[in-house]
């Protein structure tokens, strides 16, 4: 599917969060993280809501390295 296609900054936000979760349970935290920085850029107030914190927690406190870039994100949402 080309995500260009989609009608709205939230539909694209929304995607990016869908692929952001398929990405963490993959195991591919780095991934995970550019495409939740994705759907920040696209629509904010998308990463605001509770499944997006909880994700971005879940990711946070996973096993390895954490990015740098979802230290910030969380930050930036409030999440712990």
């Amino acid at each position: 599917m080309n995500h260009r296609l989609l009608p709205t900054p939230e539909r694209h936000a929304r995607w990016c969060v869908d692929t952001a979760r398929a990405w963490e349970q993959f195991g591919r935290r780095d991934r995970a993280v550019t495409a939740l920085l994705a759907a920040e850029r696209a629509a904010p107030q998308e990463i605001c809501r509770p499944a997006v914190a909880t994700l971005i927690s879940g990711t946070r406190y996973g096993a390895g390295p954490v990015p740098s870039e979802l230290h910030a994100l969380a930050i930036r949402n409030g999440v712990n």
